[in-house]
């Protein structure tokens, strides 16, 4: 079994049952609800924005590991229920949102971190 490991360039993603995801801000999408061909609502669409890091917690899927992770300024992912745990401390600007993602989450780097942006672009 490999050890896990940590992704940062633009289109990487993570596949898993249970992601914890932290961001500066978590943004849903109401218009990009995933629904059923019924029209029942059955997944969530989110933007994680500004330093953002979504890990597999639990029930990894073929070629993950559990601590797999993401790091990226902008993470989509969909999932099909989340649940948001308030921070009580810190600053309005210095608060970071919390939420677990459940249920075939899949996450992927919409846009890196601006050092490795920079890395990419010297070469």
């Amino acid at each position: 079994m490999r050890a896990a490991q940590t992704w940062y360039r633009e289109s990487q993603s993570i596949r898993g049952n249970s992601v914890e995801a932290r961001a500066r801000r978590i943004v849903p999408n109401p218009r990009a609800r995933l629904k059923s061909e019924s029209g029942r609502r059955k997944g969530v669409y989110l933007r994680l924005e500004g330093t953002a890091q979504a890990v597999i917690v639990a029930s990894p899927a073929d070629g993950f590991v559990i601590r797999d992770a993401l790091k990226a300024e902008l993470i989509i992912a969909t999932a099909k229920s989340d649940r948001r745990r308030r921070i009580t401390r810190g600053s309005s600007t210095h608060k970071i949102q919390r939420c677990h993602l459940r249920g075939d989450v899949y996450c992927v780097i919409a846009r890196p971190l601006k050092p490795v942006l920079e890395g990419l672009q010297s070469r």
